[in-house]
């Protein structure tokens, strides 16, 4: 059984050409630009962007839309994992898979005679 997948929500992603950058809105709410990228999925940030852009910002240029898949990228390689951890899971609980080989231990108590203790 396949686990459901999380429902993306997609972002809008600026980049800028400077590697820190600061805006300010009209109604004062800072915008940060660090390692040359500022991602929002707030729609009167995003408004606010374009609108500069528009009218002539050219420190900054609007990217696209991004999914939250696009911003991490060691998701992939988690969900491959997670498939993998699963089928072996389903495969176990199946009966499918060959059971361990089971390798007899001497108790904890029994020491051998070449054993000393000090």
């Amino acid at each position: 059984m396949a686990a459901p997948k999380k429902k993306q929500h997609a972002a809008q992603k600026f980049v800028s050409t400077k590697p820190a950058l600061r805006l300010v809105t009209e109604k004062g709410k800072l915008i940060k630009f660090i390692n040359y990228s500022f991602v929002t999925s707030v729609p009167s940030e995003a408004d606010y962007l374009k609108e500069q852009i528009d009218e002539g910002l050219n420190l900054i240029s609007f990217e696209g839309a991004v999914t939250a898949d696009d911003l991490d990228p060691m998701a992939g390689f988690r969900a491959k994992v997670e498939a993998e951890v699963r089928a072996s899971i389903a495969k176990e609980q199946d009966g499918a898979a060959t059971p361990s080989p089971i390798i007899p231990v001497a108790p904890l108590g029994a020491a051998s005679s070449k054993t000393s203790v000090l």
